[in-house]
């Protein structure tokens, strides 16, 4: 696994652009049960960075072979019957213009990959390439960014920073659709580039991956309240937190908080009593 750089090792990382791939994925599914669910709309679209130049562009509604849940389509409106007339996810994963996509690619990135990435992987094996250092996700890169803000999903992250909201085509662009959060999605990535200030390659995916420490939880039925409180009223949620498998990986910075709290107080408040 790779271990999260902090601030001073990504400072002494050289800076110099050179041209990559990004493949910007979004799908919609069946439901949400990742080891089970199919893929039903799906979009790709493959960029060269640092030009930000367009390669390719996907979109493709999938025929699944069993039934859509209620509460799915109650999410993205699409419907067995609109489907009858599509290929099947095995023609699609068989596509050569999507094999070239994903063959071509150095990083693939989407809003919230631990979801979308397990069933790309599953159901169409090219995607098998791509580990943990080829991997965007612009949910945790929000998260790394902007600790502070109420929530990271990629809606009210558009709407923050007035992301595809110019021309009245892209204001239709709808939530829960492949190919308009695929979009929303490229168009977040771009500006956490601008964010973090480095260009799109091991550097980017050092600084999305960086635990730097947050006064605030930024999650969870706490979120809001300082650490240092915590430390002292809530040890015994601290200490189940910080055992947990994914914290560090969906939450870094608050993992570096603890972690720090840990270092500063000698582990007192983890201690069994």
């Amino acid at each position: 696994m790779k271990v999260a750089m902090n601030p001073s090792q990504l400072d002494m990382m050289v800076d110099t652009p050179q041209d990559v791939t990004v493949l910007f994925v979004d799908t919609e599914t069946t439901d949400n049960d990742q080891e089970t669910c199919e893929i039903i709309d799906l979009a790709l679209a493959l960029f060269q960075y640092p030009k930000n130049q367009g390669l390719e562009h996907l979109c493709q509604r999938v025929r699944p072979h069993g039934e859509i849940t209620p509460e799915a389509s109650g999410v993205h409106n699409i419907i067995l019957s609109d489907l009858q007339n599509y290929p099947t996810i095995e023609a699609v994963a068989a596509d050569p213009t999507l094999l070239m996509m994903v063959n071509d690619a150095d990083y693939v990135c989407s809003h919230n990959s631990d979801f979308d990435l397990p069933i790309l992987k599953r159901l169409i094996p090219a995607f098998q390439k791509f580990d943990g250092v080829q991997i965007f996700d612009t949910m945790r890169m929000a998260r790394r960014a902007w600790p502070e803000l109420p929530d990271h999903k990629l809606a009210s992250l558009r709407y923050r920073f007035q992301l595809l909201l110019n021309t009245p085509e892209e204001r239709e662009l709808g939530n829960h659709a492949a190919d308009g959060d695929m979009w929303k999605c490229k168009a977040l990535f771009d500006r956490l580039v601008e964010e973090a200030q480095c260009p799109v390659g091991e550097s980017l995916v050092a600084w999305s991956q960086a635990r730097i420490p947050v006064a605030n939880i930024t999650f969870g039925k706490h979120k809001g309240t300082a650490y240092a409180i915590l430390a002292k009223t809530e040890p015994d949620y601290l200490r189940w937190l910080y055992e947990q498998d994914w914290l560090a990986a969906k939450f870094p910075s608050d993992y570096a908080t603890i972690e720090g709290l840990l270092t500063v107080n000698g582990g007192d408040f983890m201690r069994e009593t």
